[in-house]
């Protein structure tokens, strides 16, 4: 029953896994041939995360592991690719539904239609033009004119504030302003870090899930309370047996050292007779 629920839960994560790369470098990609590419080399990295050390652990670590850890940070790059474009969803979605966001808009469209309604010159021109009159009449509509200038520069200032201000208003996730509040990092900051994070816990769990999964639980009869095989005569052929299932499982390596630490300790002799018959065993396949 919990090898069936922890083979469950590996596929359930690796499905997951694989789904989020393939989305991201979709969405990377132009091209439809480049797309599909990019996502199949996406999901083979992904498996290769989850099912290289399952898989391979009889394999030189010196081999293995290089391999896994740069699979690992290609895996790590595609996930934080997803995180950033669902991110950005989301900050449309927000701008879309937020009041906030609607009634800076309102602000934004009264400045406008103010702004288009006054067709005063520049107040460095009109200021210019001003200090060279010298007739009243003309110095007096001219002032008018600067003042409707200076408040023409206002509105325009009023505008770009107002699109700073709908800017973050629609890429502002609730849980992450508080986040900035406390720790006073940057947004964008916090938002890569916890990218990293979940993708970094997903990768790992579900590499953890299908070690437990392909290796299993440890073989009965071959652990640290066994008693002395010495003491059970024709019952040596069972512990070859067994002894040679968790070979099959990468649990154990073929020497005299690892079968008494898989035992529970032994005589060098015990031990010299259960390599010889695991290797014969072997020699058999």
């Amino acid at each position: 029953m919990k090898a069936a629920i922890t083979r469950a839960f590996a596929f359930v994560v690796t499905g997951l896994a694989v789904s989020m790369a393939v989305a991201s470098a979709w969405q990377r990609a132009g091209a439809e041939a480049d797309r599909w590419l990019l996502a199949g080399l996406s999901a083979v990295i992904v498996l290769a995360v989850h099912l290289m050390p399952a898989l391979l652990g009889r394999l030189s670590r010196l081999v293995v592991w290089p391999v896994w850890c740069l699979c690992f940070l290609a895996a790590l790059w595609g996930h934080i690719w997803f995180f950033a474009n669902a991110s950005h969803g989301a900050a449309e979605g927000r701008a879309a539904s937020s009041a906030q966001v609607r009634v800076v808009q309102e602000q934004r469209r009264a400045i406008e239609a103010a702004l288009a309604e006054n067709k005063a010159r520049s107040a460095a021109t009109v200021a210019g033009i001003l200090a060279r009159t010298k007739d009243p009449k003309a110095r007096a509509a001219l002032e008018i004119e600067l003042t409707e200038g200076k408040r023409a520069n206002e509105l325009r200032a009023q505008l770009v504030a107002l699109s700073g201000q709908e800017a973050a208003a629609a890429t502002a996730d609730p849980v992450v302003s508080g986040l900035t509040e406390i720790t006073g990092l940057p947004v964008a900051a916090l938002n890569v870090w916890a990218g990293v994070l979940i993708a970094m816990l997903l990768e790992v769990l579900g590499s953890l899930l299908w070690l437990a999964a392909v290796l299993g639980p440890e073989p009965k009869g071959v652990s640290a309370g066994a008693p002395e095989p010495a003491e059970r005569g024709p019952g040596d052929a069972e512990l070859v047996e067994l002894l040679y299932e968790a070979l099959e499982n990468s649990e154990i390596s073929p020497t005299a050292e690892d079968i008494c630490r898989r035992i529970g300790g032994c005589k060098s002799e015990t031990a010299a007779r259960l390599l010889r018959g695991l290797e014969a065993r072997m020699a058999r396949g």
